[in-house]
């Protein structure tokens, strides 16, 4: 005849109840030290980055003019008549926490580099660096190439 052993394999109720507390206590540490204002930022940074990227390729590709307001907390995109355009699975207008540029309105022309207008024939070009400050970085537009960084 075969005897049952007396030992159960699984777990008590005690070592069950110290683990949950166990978990309770890292979650309390671990929370509170994911900072939600700088993946916010961040995010708003990255978002305008490709927003500025976009304006430039949609002017070189409909033949310049294209443009983004900037205002205390937002910044808007229009085309080359200054008709409000929406971004890529957004509005025109996008809300962030604070933006500053050293241009009111940053235009493109056909070539990709910043205008001083929507008139596209590339005789006004911007000559000096355009900077954009969101969420404690700073972009900057090249006047001459383009570039952004």
């Amino acid at each position: 005849m075969t005897m049952n052993s007396p030992h159960s394999s699984g777990f008590t109720l005690l070592e069950l109840i110290l683990i949950i507390t166990l978990i309770g206590i890292l979650a309390a540490v671990a929370l509170p030290k994911i900072d939600l204002a700088t993946y916010r930022d961040d995010t708003e940074a990255n978002l305008l980055l490709s927003h500025l990227r976009y304006a430039q390729h949609r002017s070189m590709v409909t033949g310049g003019g294209w443009n983004i307001t900037f205002g205390t907390d937002s910044y808007s995109l229009a085309d080359e008549n200054d008709t409000a355009q929406d971004f890529p699975g957004l509005g025109s207008t996008v809300e962030v926490t604070a933006i500053t540029s050293s241009r009111a309105v940053l235009y493109f022309d056909s070539l990709g580099t910043p205008d001083d207008d929507a008139f596209s024939n590339n005789t006004n070009n911007v000559t000096t660096l355009t900077t954009i400050t969101i969420g404690g970085q700073t972009f900057t537009v090249e006047p001459y190439s383009g570039g952004i960084l």
